[in-house]
């Protein structure tokens, strides 16, 4: 990622050298504060952009240079160096940060790269990602440099009844948790108490009185749920029959 650069990129013939060449996937250049441009060619030097963003200032081409662009975004569409497929405001969620909203149109919109599985974006989240969220579609790669990685949410799909009888001292309870993201772990908080790791499945042993069960997931790139589950819970003791 090049930002609040001069120019972000330069790319020109180094003398005798022969002609300059670079490739560049999921790059974002933005905000370049040149009218040379965010990206700058010149005497026949060539560029190969793949799901990339580039700013307002677009490429500037010279000495017939030349650009093979793929599933990019920039300030201009046409042929060449303008010859991006959206230029779309690219819905940053911060201007210092260059990370993508979850509205953004860069989300699941980038062109086909190469071996995508083992590439990480500016945060070391892996390329690719399901930006659709809840994550329910196959993953595409993401525009840019960032791939935008939905936060789990988390549901109890099965648990106790609101009130609980129980003849011991304790009852014991058991949820069953899932995740939007089917690659989370599980944190679970009983009352007042900590999270702590916790199976999908967790039972819990509960004193007579009121209480309550949070759970919330964790996706493989650390994000937890910010609104976890929940489940309360009253626990009676039944009263023992007398006999006549």
């Amino acid at each position: 990622m090049i930002v609040d650069n001069g120019v972000g990129i330069w790319a020109e013939e180094p003398g005798s050298l022969g002609r300059s060449h670079f490739d560049a996937d999921n790059v974002t250049v933005y905000d370049s504060t040149s009218a040379n441009g965010e990206i700058h060619l010149q005497d026949e030097a060539s560029a190969t952009l793949t799901s990339s963003i580039i700013g307002t200032q677009g490429i500037v081409d010279l000495d017939s240079s030349s650009c093979a662009i793929a599933g990019s975004r920039g300030p201009v569409t046409g042929s060449g160096c303008d010859n991006f497929a959206t230029t779309s405001d690219p819905g940053f969620t911060n201007p210092f940060t260059y990370h993508l909203a979850a509205d953004s149109p860069m989300i699941d919109a980038g062109g086909t790269i190469v071996n995508p599985g083992a590439r990480t974006d500016i945060d070391g989240d892996p390329r690719q990602l399901d930006g659709d969220c809840p994550e329910d579609q196959p993953a595409s790669v993401d525009i840019g440099a960032d791939e935008f990685n939905c936060v789990p949410e988390t549901a109890i799909t099965k648990g106790p009844e609101k009130i609980v009888k129980t003849k011991s001292k304790t009852a014991k309870v058991t949820i069953t948790s899932a995740s939007t993201d089917p690659g989370s772990t599980f944190e679970c908080k009983l009352d007042a108490g900590a999270f702590k790791p916790c199976a999908a499945t967790a039972s819990f042993k509960l004193k007579p009185g009121k209480h309550t069960i949070q759970v919330r997931a964790t996706d493989g790139q650390g994000q937890a749920d910010a609104t976890p589950a929940q489940r309360s819970v009253k626990v009676k003791r039944k009263k023992k029959k007398r006999n006549k």
